[in-house]
């Protein structure tokens, strides 16, 4: 799944189950939890593409299996490392990292379902298992236009619902360019902005 459509699920949730829009810095914690999972990947892409001048195709078809950057995305997805700083959190009572911890759950437990030949070892380092969905949310061999349309369905109900929670000028315009970057991306053809 993109990255924005994960910070918008996370932010969703907590906005649902804090209630009260005067905890932003809670809100922005799980915004960014759930982007935090992906931050590797694209210093992985720059590095790659930009300084090493590796084509794309190299980059996502082996580098991206196996480099010295594969570790960082598997602990970053992981089914360990959150919950545990979940636990961590909440036994010590640090708010902030509760919640950006929950975002970047969300976010691992989200991708989960929605890859398939690019499947996390969602258990590592203990287990190098990967549950290889039937379901990606890219690739049309394994329903990626249906997947990525759905989500897109999904990311625009929920930028409507943040826009009627929201007063702020600032806040609005940008849910209101991210719902045009969603809309182009399903209205085009499939691939062709969203991924």
């Amino acid at each position: 799944m993109i990255t924005i459509s994960h910070a918008i699920y996370s932010w969703t949730l907590a906005e649902k189950v804090l209630h009260d829009r005067s905890q932003r810095t809670l809100l922005l914690m799980a915004l960014i939890g759930g982007i935090l999972p992906d931050i590797a990947l694209y210093f992985f892409f720059i590095y790659y593409k930009l300084i090493m001048g590796v084509p794309t195709n190299l980059i996502w078809s082996e580098l991206y299996f196996d480099s010295a950057w594969t570790p960082i995305f598997t602990l970053a997805h992981s089914f360990i490392l959150w919950p545990v700083l979940l636990a961590v959190a909440q036994l010590y009572k640090k708010r902030c990292l509760f919640w950006l911890s929950i975002g970047a759950f969300t976010h691992s437990v989200t991708d989960f379902f929605v890859h398939n030949t690019d499947a996390y070892a969602h258990f590592w380092p203990f287990s190098n298992w990967k549950f290889f969905s039937p379901l990606s949310y890219w690739d049309p061999n394994y329903y990626g236009e249906f997947v990525s349309r759905l989500d897109s369905f999904f990311i625009l109900l929920l930028l409507l619902f943040l826009f009627r929670r929201y007063q702020s000028i600032i806040v609005r315009l940008c849910l209101t360019v991210i719902a045009i970057f969603y809309l182009a991306g399903t209205l085009l053809t499939p691939h062709s902005i969203i991924h």
